[in-house]
């Protein structure tokens, strides 16, 4: 009596595995196998592709387009703290030395025979030391400089002008500026404007001096370019 099933169980397992894969799950393992044996020989691939140098370098830039608007940092090199502060106390004692030097300069500047040296109301004061160079004075000469400090000797005498003259320059050089300006005007018989050459002239920390141009004051005023402190060691 047949009952319509396979008696032997291997042929059964033929049928099974010649059978049509028409369900859903035998299709899903069908493929699951497909890919076992690909992995195992090797000849697998994923659907996404790794991702090439160039094709990432298209994307996203080299590393060179990252740093591109970067600047370097400049390093400075580190004075130690301790000669810091000696460099600061050795400048401020040449500073010192400076001022109290001034006043033995300003004693020993002569008036002797000023009226000799009488200068024009109109004209021009000019000096310079034979040591300073000729670019540097040209840009005194043309106002290409800046001045630092300045004083307006207008309803002074000759001495309180003098004082105020003298005064400037020391502070200017205890404070380490190298350019002054004085405004001795002219008056009809320039007498402050001559005096004040005078004293320029025999000044030891003056190395040039020349009339403003008249942006800055013309022939009523003068520039002057001072020394700078020597520091001792």
């Amino acid at each position: 009596m047949s009952t319509g099933k396979s008696r032997h169980p291997f042929r059964r397992h033929l049928m099974l595995s010649n059978a049509p894969a028409s369900t859903h799950g035998y299709h899903h393992n069908n493929e699951v196998e497909k890919r076992l044996t690909q992995i195992l020989d090797g000849s697998y691939q994923t659907e996404t592709p790794t991702p090439t140098a160039d094709a990432f370098t298209e994307e996203f830039g080299t590393f060179a387009d990252y740093v591109s608007d970067i600047t370097p940092y400049k390093q400075t090199p580190i004075t130690p703290r301790s000669m810091i502060k000696a460099n600061k106390l050795r400048q401020q004692y040449n500073r010192e030395r400076a001022v109290l030097q001034h006043s033995s300069i300003s004693e020993g500047i002569s008036e002797y025979n000023v009226a000799a040296r009488q200068v024009a109301p109109e004209s021009t004061l000019s000096y310079k030391h034979e040591n300073l160079p000729y670019r540097v004075f040209e840009q005194l000469r043309t106002g290409n400089v800046r001045w630092q400090m300045a004083v307006d000797l207008h309803q002074s005498t000759i001495d309180e002008a003098r004082q105020a003259c003298m005064d400037l320059i020391a502070q200017a050089q205890q404070h380490d500026h190298k350019v002054v300006k004085i405004t001795h005007g002219k008056g009809i018989n320039a007498t402050l404007k001559t005096h004040v050459n005078l004293w320029l002239e025999q000044h030891s920390q003056v190395l040039a001096f020349h009339s403003c141009i008249p942006q800055q004051g013309g022939t009523g005023a003068v520039l002057v370019l001072l020394k700078k402190v020597a520091l001792t060691d």
